[in-house]
C-alpha cells in the first residue's frame, strides 16, 4: 500500500483534534502510518496558539507531533522571497501565503503529495499555479486513499 505524504494547514489539523470526522480520519490514517504529516514550524505555533486561546489543552498537539511519521519541519527553507513571491501570485489572502509556500517547498523536494485545506482561498488554485489539483479537501484525500 502507498503510504501518501500529505500537509495539513491549521484549521484542519485543530478539526481533526478536537472533531474528528474527515480531518480525524486524516489523522487516524497518520497514527496507523498509511500517511506522513509535514507540519512546518509556522503551523504547528499558530495552532498551538488557537489551541490555547480557546482554552483547550495541547496534550493532543503534542501527541501527534510525537509520532515517528508526523515531520515538524524547522530548517525554514520554505521561508524564501521566491516562495512568498509565488504564493503572492497564486493566494490573495496573506495568512495563507506561509503555508502555500511551505507546501511549494515540499513539492519542489518530492517531500509531499498532497496540501489537505478547507480554506477556500488555497482550494480555489489557479491552474497556472505548481500546485494545481495538489491541493485537496478531506474528503478529497480521503477518495484518493480510499478510505
Amino acid at each position: 500500500m502507498h503510504k501518501v505524504r500529505i500537509a495539513c494547514d491549521t484549521g484542519i489539523l485543530f478539526s481533526a483534534l478536537f472533531f474528528g470526522g474527515k480531518p480525524g480520519a486524516i489523522l487516524e490514517a497518520v497514527k496507523q502510518n498509511r500517511a506522513t504529516l509535514f507540519v512546518s514550524e509556522y503551523i504547528r505555533d499558530e495552532l498551538r496558539q488557537v489551541i490555547l486561546a480557546k482554552g483547550l489543552p495541547t496534550g493532543a498537539l503534542d501527541a501527534l507531533l510525537s509520532l515517528d511519521n508526523a515531520r515538524v519541519i524547522t530548517d525554514r527553507a520554505y521561508d524564501t522571497a521566491e516562495n512568498f513571491n509565488r504564493a503572492k501570485e497564486f493566494v490573495p489572502d496573506a495568512k495563507d501565503r506561509p503555508i502555500y509556500a511551505f507546501f511549494l517547498e515540499l513539492e519542489k523536494k518530492n517531500a509531499c503529495e498532497f496540501l489537505v485545506s478547507s480554506d477556500k482561498h488555497l482550494l480555489q488554485t489557479n491552474p497556472k499555479s505548481p500546485l494545481y489539483n495538489r491541493i485537496l479537501t478531506p474528503a478529497q484525500l480521503l477518495e484518493r486513499m480510499e478510505l
